[in-house]
């Protein structure tokens, strides 16, 4: 119950307006609702009386991204990292709010960061695929595609990935690679698979040689 449960920390710094923990809470069941705009000025006055609380830091860095104030968003998540350079989870909302403000060489190095914390971050192999991707596209003219000689093969890995049937699905792609090495989107996903099954090293090795 969301809304009982915002009224409840609403009554909680009523009654103790110093409690910094409550305009926290607050403020993070403010932004599960989707109201960011309050949620980033209850999270405000829980800095105020907490400033070294790492908690309201990143719910503040994560509500001030949200509605689209990317720089105020990356001091919070910079002085995170600052503090805790070891937690993957802040390295990887450090990089999705770098990719967001359009700092992509910076984003793949934070993403990289975080899988190198955390190999089994598996939503870090695809913000990964995707900062790497937009890098490319924002180095070449844009033109349409050519067609790959292994496109066939890569519809049927992706099929494949789609069912949970990686092991299938990576020796496609492979296929895929060794006819055409140059297919991008094929580097993409199998660099995501072998993430997904640990192999960190090479799954970073193809993500960036699909740039």
């Amino acid at each position: 119950d969301l809304p009982g449960a915002i009224a409840e920390f609403r009554e909680a710094v009523a009654l103790d307006p110093g409690y910094g923990r409550g305009y926290t809470n607050l403020g993070s069941a403010l932004a599960r609702s989707g109201d960011f705009t309050e949620a980033v000025s209850v999270f405000q006055r829980a800095l105020t009386l907490e400033p070294n609380s790492l908690a309201a830091h990143l719910n503040l860095g994560r509500a001030l991204r949200e509605t689209g104030d990317l720089e105020g968003a990356l001091e919070h998540l910079r002085r995170l990292v600052a503090a805790d350079p070891g937690n993957a989870g802040i390295q990887y909302e450090l990089a999705q709010t770098l990719r967001q403000s359009g700092d992509l060489p910076a984003a793949v190095a934070a993403f990289e960061r975080a899988l190198e914390i955390e190999p089994e971050l598996r939503e870090g192999y695809y913000g990964l695929g995707v900062a790497l991707k937009e890098l490319s596209a924002s180095a070449r003219k844009p033109g349409p595609p050519p067609a790959g000689a292994g496109d066939d093969v890569y519809k049927r890995a992706q099929e494949s990935a789609a069912r949970g049937d990686l092991n299938t699905a990576r020796d496609d792609l492979a296929d895929v690679l060794r006819r055409d090495e140059n297919h991008v989107e094929a580097r993409n996903l199998l660099g995501f698979i072998l993430g997904q099954r640990g192999d960190l090293a090479s799954a970073v090795a193809h993500l960036e040689r699909a740039v």
